[in-house]
Parts: structure tokens; sequence; C-alpha cells
């Protein structure tokens, strides 16, 4: 099958290679593709897609920041920063440098990738109404940093290129992981042009910091914010529903969207191991029926959508990717 999936295996976030020791496998892309190989969907990898350049990061991050990303020397301390490699006492923090196959400063060139990808997931939502990028969803990344495991965000910097290039005016973000989309609702608040919705935990990372520092922003509000408090899992679909009708009338003034960038987190699903998840558990089901809702949703509007992974942990959580696929490609099939 010739479907508008992207899978870049050269992009991979394979934080083991650099001596750090945090949950997020680069593997959950291989176990879809190993997934969707059984259901007779075989991916070849997609590999001739374009760097961003630097000016595209510019548009939406601090010029410095951007400029330190690209020195290898400087970039080493905005990584370690962004996945949290150093303690409050100074020491390691699920960070051993000796285990390390690949310097720090590397990883930059595979989270330039991934951003690299969501913006051609997008192009290619353009041309087919959906498409499926097994990585991207770099939520929590901010104008000045990065934060939690997110340096740069994919979904901003593509959107706007997609605007300087005339392809679209409007844009959507619909953020499904299980937290909330602090650095999207940050970047996007001065911005009429892109609407945003996160569905997030009520009462975890990053909305129950007590440090209310101005560069990580999190009390900023999205258009469409909605809290699924601990125990309300049966509630999440319905919430889900009247969050994207509200965002639909907060639009009609503007028109509708040219295109919706979902972030497809897997950090929900109650089989994902990260602690700060733990007080959202759907079910595997849930998550189907979540995929469904959404995809469904604006294939009726006939709205082109880019789906990315987002958040998850483990070696359970390719399941729900894997089923979210699936039904986006029976759906428009």
């Amino acid at each position: 099958m010739n479907l508008p999936i992207i899978y870049c295996p050269q992009f991979e976030l394979s934080l083991k290679k650099y001596g750090i020791f945090i949950p997020l496998l680069n593997q959950r892309s291989k176990q879809v593709v190993h997934s969707l190989h059984k259901a007779n969907i075989v991916l070849t990898p997609t590999l001739d897609i374009p760097l961003l350049t630097a000016q595209d990061l510019i548009f939406v991050h601090d010029k410095k920041m951007v400029s330190d990303l690209f020195n290898k020397k400087k970039s080493q301390a905005h990584l370690m920063a962004t996945y949290e490699l150093i303690d409050s006492l100074g020491n390691f923090n699920r960070y051993d440098p000796k285990q390390s196959q690949r310097p720090l400063s590397d990883l930059f060139i595979s989270i330039r990738g991934q951003a690299s990808a969501t913006y051609y997931a997008l192009k290619l939502a353009l041309e087919k109404n959906w498409s499926y990028f097994l990585g991207g969803g770099m939520h929590h990344a901010h104008f000045k940093k990065g934060s939690g495991f997110c340096q740069i965000h994919d979904g901003i910097v593509a959107l706007k290129k997609l605007q300087r290039e005339k392809k679209i005016k409007r844009a959507w973000i619909v953020d499904l992981d299980a937290h909330k989309g602090d650095a999207t609702a940050a970047l996007a608040k001065n911005d009429p042009s892109i609407l945003t919705l996160s569905i997030h935990m009520k009462n975890s990372w990053p909305t129950n910091q007590i440090n209310r520092d101005p560069l990580t922003p999190w009390w900023i509000k999205s258009t469409v914010d909605i809290e699924v408090a601990e125990g309300e899992e049966k509630k999440y679909l319905k919430k889900l529903e009247a969050g994207l009708i509200k965002l639909e009338k907060y639009s009609t003034k503007i028109g509708p969207p040219d295109v919706v960038w979902v972030i497809d987190g897997a950090d929900a699903f109650c089989q994902d191991i990260l602690p700060s998840t733990a007080p959202l558990q759907l079910s595997q089901y849930q998550m189907l029926q979540r995929s469904s809702f959404v995809a469904s949703f604006f294939a009726d509007r006939k709205i082109p959508q880019a789906w990315v992974m987002g958040g998850g942990y483990g070696s359970k959580v390719y399941k729900t990717h894997t089923q979210s696929i699936l039904f986006l490609s029976s759906l428009f099939s």
C-alpha cells in the first residue's frame, strides 16, 4: 500500500546512544512498522526529506538559541537542560556520558530531522488529505529554551513555514498528549491564524509546577484547554467532543483551518510507564475511540489532517499509534 505514512529511521531519537536513559524508546516507530507489516501495510523509509534551516527556526525561536544549537560546542548545554540530565545537586540524572556512543551535540541532528519530517507530513496532508509521521510532537519547546524532552517546536515551525510559502493561511493544533501543550499555547497566543486545543491531565507536569519561571509559561491558555482530573477517563471523549466544537465556534469569524496538526500522544495510554502520566489511564479501546473520533471529525469537514506521535514511554505504547494509523487508512480508503 502506498499510504502517506512517514517513517524516518535516520532521524530517530536513539537516546541510549547518547548515554541518556529516558524510556522514550526509538523502537516505538519500529514496532509500529512491524505491526503495520502484519496488517499488510509495508512501509519503506522516507529518506529524501530536506532539512529545515536555521532561518526556518528563527521565525519561531530565539535567534541566539538557534545559533547555539547549530554550534556543536554550545548545543550541549541546551540539550542537557532540555532532557533534564543534571539534577538540582549538580549530579548526572538519567545520564552517563561514559556509556554514550555518540557526542551529545549530535542529538540536535535528529531533532532537526524530526522537525523537518513534521513539515513534510503537513505538506503531504495537504495533498493526500491525511498523513502520519512516526515521530514529532515536540510541544514543550519554548521560544528561548527547550523543555520536557522537546528542543524545538516542530509543529509551529512547520506551520509558519507553510504560511510563508502561501500553502496555508490558517491552522489548528489538536494536542492529545497527556501533558498540557504549554509551549504551543505560549508560541501561538498572539497569532489568530493558529488555534490550539490541548486535552491533558489536570494535576501533573507541567501544570503542577510551583516555580513560575517566565521562560516556561505553562499558565498561558490554549485557545481551548480541557483538563481531565484523575479518575475521569469515562468523561474523556465527551470532554474532547465539547472542546472541538468549542474550537470550531472560535473559528467561525476567521474561517476554518486549511490543515490540522494532531499530536497523537500515547502517554495517555494505561500501559505508558512514565510516572507523571499516572493520573490519566485510558484503555487501548478508549485510545482507539479517541483516534477515530478526531479523525472522523476532520474528515467529515474535509479538513486535511497531519498526525504525529507525540509522547509515549515504554514498550507497549506503539499499539495505540498502530490502531490510529489503521483507522486513518480505512477512513480514507
